[in-house]
């Protein structure tokens, strides 16, 4: 495909702002279009405007339009359905309202994001993130969640860092009756509830926020009497006790548990890894349909493992890990997950560094090799993502990449170059898939799977992983 710069205008207008374009990994400026059947619209005049015409103003994309410095003409605002306002370049009078899913993620933004909302009370799903209380200037906390108050119809609200005062809270969760799903992260001033809320159809329910300065949170799950996927911070001040019971007695339909900050570095010397594991086993205990567990660990310890494998291993259906730390046991223990789980049907690893250096965001062969010393039991598994190696020593053992490739292509298998990691990162990456591909002998499921930015595929098979695949994709 040729460059973005060389595309027709009105492709090259939804490549930026619609997921019909994809860059390919191995070149950042070159081209994939998903689905392929829109590629007949560019032959035909007449079918190509009136097939991309309503696609072509579809979404709104503040930061893409500063960086590509691109015009918004106002015969688009009709057809336009998604906005995301992150950008200090704005229109002054932007007359957007027939929006269905509104962002807002920079200060610059809440000014005019609070005139859309109240030209947009239909709108269905809502993302806002209010940074540091001195930046906001002549907008306020106040003004945003007046405008919210406005809103009738939402189905997905996610709010980062707000301070609530709770009756004002209530008033818009209460206004919002078919919210189904609810985000809450670092915010502040929600207390103990004192009326009723309705939230019997919100059925994600994401809080990352500190339990110390938010003591209304228990109260939230308590009221979501049909939760099916809960995340929660699972740290030292987690009323751990009184969040089992309320999951025992008001949340039977839990399946899905998200749980962060566990064994975080601030809190690695006070919380051992027994501590971590009897939070674990508690809280997996408490759910007795649980089949989608995601972790994210400083470390994963056997300990952590042995929390939820203990009571679990043979429901789980989906696995996701992400860990903070550089350790050989934490591969093992992963490991441990793919021999354990005979029901598994996806699973995922991966590193997050706090560390502002890069070079210090991956892991080593040596310590992934863990993973694969035992032989998998999880005959059914069907998605497989594995992130973030690199090792900075050449394996003398596979010098060329074209003899792995032969010997992938030997397996039935073949690979799908992402964004070039140079010579040794891709013999490196195939050594890896190599492993992964002889551990999947026994997967006919399993048609594709990710290591780093490379994708693997079964021969015949055309098929790109972009994802794990969902809760309501497992049930």
């Amino acid at each position: 495909m040729d460059i973005a710069l060389n595309l027709p205008e009105i492709i090259q207008r939804i490549g930026w702002f619609l997921p019909l374009w994809e860059p390919t990994e191995e070149q950042g400026d070159s081209f994939v279009l998903y689905p392929q059947d829109l590629v007949a619209c560019a032959r035909v005049c007449h079918t190509w405007r009136r097939t991309l015409l309503p696609l072509l103003g579809r979404v709104y994309d503040g930061e893409e339009m500063e960086r590509w410095n691109t015009a918004w003409p106002n015969y688009l605002f009709p057809y336009c359905r998604l906005a995301r306002l992150n950008t200090t370049t704005l229109l002054d009078h932007p007359h957007l309202t027939q929006l269905t899913e509104l962002e807002v993620c920079t200060t610059a933004s809440h000014a005019q994001a609070i005139q859309i909302l109240h030209s947009n009370v239909h709108l269905q799903r809502l993302s806002w993130s209010i940074p540091d209380t001195r930046d906001m200037n002549t907008v306020s906390h106040t003004d945003v969640i007046t405008a919210l108050e406005s809103l009738s119809s939402l189905r997905s609200l996610t709010l980062d860092s707000f301070h609530w005062c709770f009756d004002r809270f209530a008033h818009v969760i209460n206004r919002n009756a078919e919210l189904t799903s609810l985000t809450m992260s670092h915010c502040r001033g929600l207390e103990d509830i004192e009326k009723n809320l309705f939230m019997n159809n919100v059925k994600e329910l994401y809080l990352d926020c500190a339990w110390r300065v938010n003591a209304g949170l228990l109260d939230l799950i308590w009221e979501s009497a049909n939760l099916e996927l809960l995340m929660v911070r699972l740290d030292q001040d987690c009323p751990l006790v009184e969040l089992c019971e309320i999951l025992q007695e008001r949340c039977p339909k839990v399946t899905a548990l998200k749980c962060t900050r566990l064994g975080r570095e601030e809190e690695e010397e006070a919380q051992s890894g027994s501590i971590v594991r009897d939070q674990i086993a508690m809280l997996v205990e408490s759910v007795k349909c649980l089949n989608s567990l995601e972790l994210n660990v400083y470390e994963l310890s056997d300990d952590i493992c042995s929390g939820f494998l203990d009571i679990r291993a043979n429901d789980l259906e989906r696995v996701e890990i992400v860990v903070h730390r550089d350790s050989k046991e934490s591969l093992a223990s992963a490991s441990r997950i793919l021999t354990s789980c005979p029901g598994l049907r996806s699973f995922s690893i991966t590193r997050q560094c706090s560390d502002p250096f890069w070079y210090d965001s991956t892991w080593s062969y040596g310590v992934v090799s863990a993973l694969f010393e035992k032989v998998w039991v999880c005959a059914g598994l069907e998605s497989l993502i594995i992130g973030d190696i690199e090792d900075p020593s050449r394996l003398p053992e596979y010098t060329e990449a074209s003899a792995l490739a032969v010997t992938i292509g030997d397996y039935g298998w073949r690979v799908k170059q992402g964004r070039p990691l140079g010579q040794h990162g891709y013999c490196l990456t195939l050594a890896l898939a190599k492993k992964a591909i002889e551990q999947a002998v026994h997967m006919p499921r399993l048609k594709a799977f990710k290591v780093n930015r490379f994708t693997f595929v079964r021969q015949g098979v055309s098929h790109l992983i972009r994802a794990p695949p969902s809760q309501s994709q497992i049930m």
